[in-house]
């Protein structure tokens, strides 16, 4: 059983009829004791995370390249 060459958007959305008219809204009421909303606290987190993830993929390449000429220290292309 083969695949048909092109898809209609019908076969795989479900036909406008099907959705909702309009979704339902996000929660927007403040609140009801009139008191302000917690702070959030700070805006960003520095620069550790892109460091850590920089560190990270740095250190998997380095022990990958040298598993890798582990594994092929002693094949036919380099040889001893």
């Amino acid at each position: 059983m083969a695949l048909p060459d092109q898809l209609a958007l019908g076969d795989i959305l479900p036909p406008p009829e099907a959705l909702p008219a309009n979704p339902p809204p996000a929660d927007t009421t403040p609140t009801t004791t009139g008191e302000a909303a917690p702070d959030p606290g700070p805006a960003g987190q520095g620069r550790w995370p892109l460091t850590a993830g920089l560190l990270v993929t740095l250190l998997v390449l380095f022990f990958g390249g040298g598993f890798l000429w582990w594994r092929n220290r002693d094949s036919q292309y380099w040889p001893a």
